[in-house]
């Protein structure tokens, strides 16, 4: 064991680690091996690395043999614990073994801290599952662990390793904390981020993520479940002839596309546009497109929506079609947010809590429609 630490003593008595200068040199180095060595949507620009650096809110090494700029490492860190956020080798330097020297001098730096690191999920279907394989076979052998938790952040999910076990997630999530307080006081929306187990299903929508609530085969089962007690409620001759299915759209699109093809017969279905905006003190109803009156006079209408959460459009919708001489008025949802008092004229699915739902028809600044799953946020 001490011959081993020797031999990398040896291999690093040339390198140095050297916190970035104001020099232009300096700047074009780092930027260079920035923009090469990662992708867009993972990349900090250049010019908000240096800020945070002079703001110290991050440690911003370059590594140096001989004085030539070999790579470079950004760190957070905070409480004992640092966040390896970027660690690139300059392109013509790399397969030299810097890569070993640079790890063994950042342990060196951030002694006594427990380090964290994230990388690229190893996934055989992508593009460059074999980069990624040595990536990882590179940390684990510089003696970094496997946490089995991963992060989410910038509509991607990376693998957290961590240089001791047992993984501090407390400590590593205080630093997340600091990283998003900064940008939040900055102006500068660095990422938002969120530590989630290995098993967990997640999607990432947008710069958020979110972990499955109700998997696709439940949520299909509700849908014909949903289907067949309307179909108990109403003949088949009602639904022909006496039955309207009134569709809320955007949100009430998925469920009722599903919803009405369960059944095999001609069926009568209008569509209505109605957006409500509530603040503390007041709401607003404004109906942007709704159907004649004609349309529900004397019919047994079933109003179709994605999720009941306060209930205050689907109330004046019901009390609206009252008015149009509806004979009966009810509605039919996918979800429903717990302890709302409505009554629906199907069993919904349950959604505690105050949580940001999205799939099947409801979205998060409208995408996640499409999701086959529904999903709340993390």
């Amino acid at each position: 064991m001490e011959e081993g630490f020797f031999i990398i003593f040896y291999l690093c008595i040339n390198m140095k680690l050297r916190r970035i200068t104001e020099s232009q040199a300096d700047k074009i180095a780092l930027n260079d091996m920035n923009v090469e060595a990662f992708p867009k949507e993972e990349r900090i620009p250049t010019p908000v690395l240096i800020q945070m650096a002079r703001d110290k809110v991050i440690d911003l090494f370059l590594a140096t043999e001989n004085n030539v700029i070999i790579g470079f490492f950004v760190t957070f860190p905070k409480n004992n614990c640092a966040y390896l956020f970027y660690f690139a080798i300059e392109k013509t330097q790399r397969g030299k073994g810097y890569g070993t020297k640079m790890l063994h001098l950042l342990r060196q730096t951030y002694k006594g801290y427990h380090i964290v690191l994230d990388m690229e999920v190893v996934d055989e279907n992508a593009d460059n599952y074999q980069q990624r394989v040595s990536r990882k076979s590179f940390y684990i052998t510089n003696g970094m662990n496997e946490t089995g938790y991963f992060i989410s952040y910038m509509g991607m999910t990376f693998e957290l390793l961590c240089s001791d076990t047992p993984f501090q997630k407390e400590n590593f999530q205080t630093v997340l904390n600091h990283i998003v307080e900064h940008a939040n006081q900055s102006g500068r929306t660095v990422f938002n981020p969120v530590i989630h187990p290995k098993n967990m299903k997640t999607v990432n929508i947008g710069n958020d993520a979110f972990e499955e609530l109700y998997a696709e085969n439940i949520v299909a089962e509700q849908v014909s479940q949903s289907a067949k007690t309307i179909a108990a409620h109403f003949t088949k001759k009602e639904l022909q002839e006496n039955v309207v299915f009134l569709i809320l759209a955007n949100g009430g699109n998925w469920f009722a596309e599903r919803l009405l093809s369960k059944y095999d017969f001609p069926i009568h279905s209008e569509y209505a546009l109605i957006k409500s905006y509530e603040d503390n003190a007041q709401s607003e109803i404004n109906v942007i497109s709704i159907p004649s009156d004609a349309c529900f006079s004397g019919k047994s209408v079933i109003v179709i929506d994605d999720i009941l959460d306060s209930g205050k459009t689907m109330q004046w919708v019901l009390q609206h079609l009252g008015k149009c001489g509806a004979k009966e008025a009810c509605c039919a949802v996918l979800c429903k947010r717990e302890g709302n008092p409505m009554q629906t004229i199907n069993a919904p699915l349950i959604v505690s809590g105050n949580a940001w739902i999205a799939g099947c028809g409801m979205d998060t600044n409208h995408k996640g429609r499409n999701l086959q799953a529904i999903y709340k946020k993390l």
